[in-house]
């Protein structure tokens, strides 16, 4: 008989922030994969909206959080965005802290003496940089983590342009930290919005909290609360979203890929998630909805900047012209049927699940066996050893959570990148160059000039030219090249948010850097390397590594010196010096390589070296080995 039959289930308390519907979602998720995929024992707890989002699911009868306190109430806590639920280093040390907005926090925030820095394990949906911004507050052993949303396949991709099918507007929780007045003036400028597009094709199809009949909306449409499951039906049914743009929605209608178009923000959390996306999105609504809140200081206590957002709605509420001027620009973004490209691969639910699994079985006063699902792999504790503070097993034991979850996450993301450099090597010229090269570079500076000259000479030669999505070289070479001759394989790097808009088509976000890698070296023709920092040599020393073992095919690479430039002429006499004289290096590594210190003499080299593409990759189109010793490519056809 299983250690699963004989002993009790881990009882695990799920709590949430009382603003919104968006967090009290993501627990919702967390706790479904924790019982269905786990077999663990989960009561919910919540205020407010929370409580609202919690009542509303099918089986569940939630708590205050006043009943947590009673001895013996959970095993763990998996808390989102509720740290003054953490009263103590106890409560601390069994919370899994659950954080969807970390690129918005200041250091005043989380103070030194937080406990949210003595957690069991700290995880960032790792969305606008916020495992960076944690990080550099201070927090330790911070976890990035995907898009968390529900264990529930979307319906079928829709086409890329709104038909004229039902839009699905979501209002989410309507509270802040300004209290419910908030969520009336918020409704009270929705409503103006919503009457503004009245003539818009299709029927409304409005969710919203009624927070037991204080919140109403009244505009000639049926408003529901729905479940989690009705939700996603209403998604996998419209042809559109129009919703205030909190993170969950937004990655909702991404896995969902439903065209998407926002209302203006309820609270300043949504103002960041707009000016982030103002600065991706070729959409004008973004920007216009970011204007009317740039006054608000961000360093200003919560509350006070949840207030100030109130004011402002209640302003543009009373404005005909503001609605006037929204309604213009909704249409737009309706017409122009863009789904949002944020949160994949969309498993964050699972990979927070994992990790609380992992931890309780490494625990010693919980060392029992838990059993993941019927038929499902098992995480069980081994010999009580050493535990980190996210309670994953040191070498000394045998059960590495964190590890498995990434794996996992890992695994689901190559499919995505698969399936989406199919659609790319249709859409790719006959020869392909990745540019490799600094963000930092500034547009005043020879080498931004440079790699835009590149672009465009590439471009003209009937070449696609991929780059890592952001800015300095890289926004650079995509000036040159022009949209329809680019791609992008782009990673969350704060502060390197691309200065222009990506088209979904041609872009991708991924999670980790070695599939990034991977995906802007494998079926190109050339490689052309600016300088850059860290990570561009990591880029670059990566691919003669593989060249050198026969692992990567040994198309051209050219070093593009700036005028001014001495960084490659030093790099390659220390690489001659140390590396290669010494024996520590094969000649080939630097032999083959070009320096070339202008447009002309780069082009020049890459065309006598590799006239014309041949390769054609196997039918995976993804790793598998080809003719000749090397894999097979995965960028295009």
């Amino acid at each position: 008989m299983s250690a699963r039959n004989t002993r009790r289930a881990h009882r695990i308390a799920v709590v949430a922030t009382p603003f919104g519907f968006g967090p009290a979602s993501k627990a919702y998720s967390i706790g479904q994969v924790l019982r269905d995929e786990w077999g663990m024992d989960i009561q919910f707890y919540g205020r407010d909206s929370a409580w609202d989002f919690f009542a509303a699911q099918p089986e569940v009868r939630p708590r205050r959080p006043e009943e947590l306190g009673r001895p013996d109430s959970a095993d763990a806590v998996v808390n989102v965005l509720a740290p003054e639920l953490i009263r103590s280093p106890a409560t601390a040390a069994m919370t899994y802290y659950v954080d969807s907005l970390g690129f918005m926090w200041q250091p005043s925030d989380i103070p030194t003496d937080s406990l949210l820095k003595r957690v069991r394990g700290y995880f960032a949906q790792d969305l606008f940089g916020s495992a960076a911004n944690l990080v550099a507050l201070g927090v330790p052993g911070v976890t990035p983590v995907s898009g968390i949303v529900a264990p529930t396949a979307p319906g079928p991709a829709l086409p890329g342009k709104w038909t004229g099918r039902r839009v699905l507007v979501q209002l989410g929780g309507l509270s802040n930290p300004a209290g419910h007045g908030s969520g009336q003036v918020y409704l009270a400028l929705a409503q103006r919005l919503l009457t503004a597009l009245r003539d818009i094709s299709g029927e409304l199809s409005i969710a919203m909290n009624h927070a037991g009949g204080r919140f109403s909306l009244d505009v000639g449409h049926p408003a529901r609360q729905l479940s989690g499951g009705e939700f996603h039906s209403e998604l996998a049914d419209c042809g559109a979203v129009l919703s205030s743009p909190g993170m969950t929605t937004l990655i909702e209608a991404s896995r969902a890929r439903r065209p998407y178009v926002p209302l203006p923000p309820q609270n300043w959390s949504q103002v960041v998630i707009c000016q982030h996306l103002a600065r991706r999105s070729e959409l004008g609504v973004w920007e216009f909805l970011t204007g009317p809140y740039a006054t608000i200081d961000a360093r200003a206590p919560e509350a006070d900047k949840a207030a100030q957002v109130q004011e402002v709605n209640r302003t543009l509420g009373r404005d005909d012209g503001y609605a006037a001027a929204y309604a213009d620009l909704a249409r737009a973004a309706l017409a122009a049927g863009v789904a949002p490209d944020v949160g994949a691969p969309f498993e964050g639910a699972r990979e927070v699940a994992a990790a609380v699994a992992a931890g309780l079985a490494d625990s010693p006063q919980h060392a029992i066996s838990i059993t993941r699902g019927a038929g499902r792999p098992r995480v069980r504790s081994g010999p009580a050893g050493a535990a980190d503070h996210m309670g994953r097993e040191t070498v000394t034991g045998t059960t590495t959570g964190g590890l498995v979850s990434a794996l996992r996450s890992l695994t689901k993301e190559v499919e995505t990148a698969r399936n989406w450099s199919e659609v790319s090597r249709e859409l790719a010229q006959e020869r392909v160059a990745t540019v490799f090269g600094s963000a930092r570079v500034s547009r005043e500076e020879p080498a931004y000039a440079m790699a835009r000259d590149l672009g465009a000479a590439l471009a003209a030669g009937g070449w696609t030219t991929v780059t890592g999505g952001g800015p300095g070289i890289m926004q650079a070479a995509r000036d040159g090249s022009g949209e329809s001759l680019s791609r992008a394989v782009r990673v969350e790097i704060p502060g390197e948010e691309p200065e222009t808009f990506l088209d979904p088509a041609r872009s991708i976000t991924v999670a980790t850097f070695a599939l990034r890698k991977l995906l802007l070296t494998h079926d190109i023709d050339a490689l052309f390397v600016f300088p850059g920092g860290v990570g561009t040599f990591d880029e670059l020393y990566e691919v003669l590594v593989h060249q050198d073992t026969n692992r990567l095919e040994r198309f051209p690479v050219v070093l593009m010196q700036p005028p001014g430039g001495e960084l490659w002429s030093a790099w390659l006499e220390f690489m001659d010096e140390h590396l290669v004289r010494t024996g520590l290096a094969s000649s080939w590594v630097t032999g083959d390589l070009v320096v070339a210190g202008s447009v002309d003499e780069a082009v020049a080299a890459v065309e006598k070296r590799h006239p014309a593409a041949t390769r054609s990759p196997s039918a995976d189109g993804c790793g598998a080995p080809s003719g000749g010793g090397h894999p097979a490519t995965v960028f295009r056809s």
